[in-house]
């Protein structure tokens, strides 16, 4: 992580983004960035996949972003059921419509 700090400014910097995380050296601290969330939450991916017209594309972009979030910030998906049901919707309408990536 010190690596990353220390790349281009000389300077080592105590508190970075990177990969969609906010990292402090000096609380010793990770969150997810706040321009990865506004990001996420204006993506029209999961504009379409709220207006129930989402591509199976779309689908799994939201889905990895979800993941990726639990993953990140060290959240089991077992705890969140809002989320845990999202996914089981998400395969379902995969899987019936019976679609490709595309």
């Amino acid at each position: 992580v010190m690596h990353l700090a220390a790349q281009g400014a000389g300077t080592p910097q105590q508190q970075f983004d990177a990969l969609g995380l906010s990292f402090d050296l000096v609380r010793t601290q990770y969150r997810m960035s706040e321009e990865w969330v506004r990001k996420f939450l204006g993506c029209d991916e999961l504009a379409q996949v709220r207006s129930g017209r989402a591509t199976p594309r779309e689908w799994y972009k939201v889905c990895g972003s979800l993941v990726w979030f639990a993953y990140a910030t060290r959240r089991p998906l077992c705890h969140a059921p809002c989320a845990l049901s999202f996914l089981r919707r998400a395969a379902g309408q995969v899987t019936e419509r019976k679609e490709f990536w595309d």
